[in-house]
């Protein structure tokens, strides 16, 4: 089975590029590559009003509106004092946000791509991967084979394509985030909240049918010294807060304890022969910033037009104008990663504060 472009990975910058590469170049033959079938936990509760205008653009936001009816108003942030701050969205110009269950929105816009004519392979695993007279061929799972002229790396995180290909992960940093769901009386404040600790930092946001995922951001190392994926270790610090256990109070804890990489990390090249990344696997953001949705929206959009003008008008500086964008916005996200952590300054002589108040961007890789 012959393809123009294989989309390796069903979140929202694989299904974003898809959706986009329909809009833009119809005659183009698009599949996605989902590894899962959308029912297991994904991280990413809050997408933010700033994505309203991508919504739009990709013609999702009507769908998306009718799934979630619940609305994101405002951030509160206790950051540099015990006082919390509060930004309300409802003033906006862009309006509100929107509280997700994440496997639930990405499985809404594999469906809104299926609709535009991408066929979408669901819990379906790629093996391995060959170039051919300028071709992919993609083993799935243990017996299917696919061909594509075009690769688009939406694999997360994990940059799995990339990788293969010799791309190299460059890591700012070893965040990671350990997650428990609560239900229960306090899991109603409708607040997204954001408290600050000596070893990192605490959030907390309402997601829909009655639940509040709570979350604790520290370095890898810190995290296995505070022995944070240990569930009563990791309730004991949470005790030990000001704002965040208030909201928990009262909420019982649903499944298990989840650990998650959430790393700022980028690709020492986001395309070569054939193929290009998008999403986490491009770049990676730290989920204070808010960025993660957004950023795999967009960066998809721009992936289908640099994707679909060297194939269809074979347009090599498309590729070049791709790095460039990409490269402008993760400046702009170092210079707010800076002065964002910056503002923190209670515990400076802290491992996790002193690694991020240095004056320069560093790798961690």
């Amino acid at each position: 089975m012959s393809w123009d472009v294989a989309i390796i990975g069903g979140g929202p910058a694989g299904t974003a590029s898809a959706i986009s590469l329909r809009q833009t170049f119809p005659a183009l033959r698009v599949l996605v590559i989902e590894a899962t079938d959308y029912t297991s936990l994904r991280v990413g509760e809050v997408l933010p009003p700033v994505a309203r205008a991508l919504l739009q653009h990709l013609g999702v936001l009507p769908a998306l509106t009718a799934e979630f009816g619940e609305p994101a108003h405002s951030v509160a942030c206790a950051w540099g004092s015990e006082q919390l701050r509060e930004t309300n969205h409802f003033y906006a110009s862009r309006g509100t946000g929107w509280h997700l269950e994440r496997n639930r929105f990405d499985a809404l816009l594999a469906t809104r791509a299926e609709l535009s004519g991408v066929e979408v392979r669901r819990s379906t695993a790629l093996r391995a991967v060959a170039r051919i007279n300028d071709a992919w061929t993609l083993q799935l799972g243990t017996r299917d084979q696919v061909e594509a002229r075009w690769i688009i790396d939406a694999t997360g995180r994990a940059a799995v394509f990339a990788r293969m290909q010799g791309g190299r992960r460059i890591s700012q940093d070893s965040l990671t985030a350990f997650s428990c769901i609560f239900s229960g009386r306090g899991a109603c404040e409708a607040r997204t909240v954001v408290e600050s600790a000596a070893d990192g930092w605490w959030y907390t946001t309402p997601l829909p049918q009655g639940r509040r995922i709570v979350a604790f951001l520290t370095d890898a190392d810190i995290g296995r010294r505070l022995h944070m994926a240990d569930t009563p270790q990791w309730k004991r610090q949470l005790a030990t807060t000001i704002h965040i256990a208030s909201l928990a109070a009262g909420c019982s804890s649903v499944g298990r304890l989840v650990v998650r990489p959430a790393a700022s990390a980028s690709l020492d090249s986001v395309h070569g022969d054939g193929w290009l990344a998008t999403g986490d696997a491009a770049a990676a953001f730290d989920p204070l910033s808010s960025q993660g949705i957004t950023n795999a929206l967009r960066s998809g959009i721009l992936a289908s037009y640099a994707a679909g003008d060297a194939l269809c008008r074979n347009d090599s500086v498309a590729l070049s104008r791709y790095t460039a964008v990409l490269s402008v916005q993760r400046q702009s996200y170092e210079r707010t990663y800076i002065e964002q952590y910056a503002r923190e300054q209670r515990w400076s002589e802290s491992p996790f504060w002193m690694r991020r108040h240095g004056a320069e961007y560093r790798d961690c890789s």
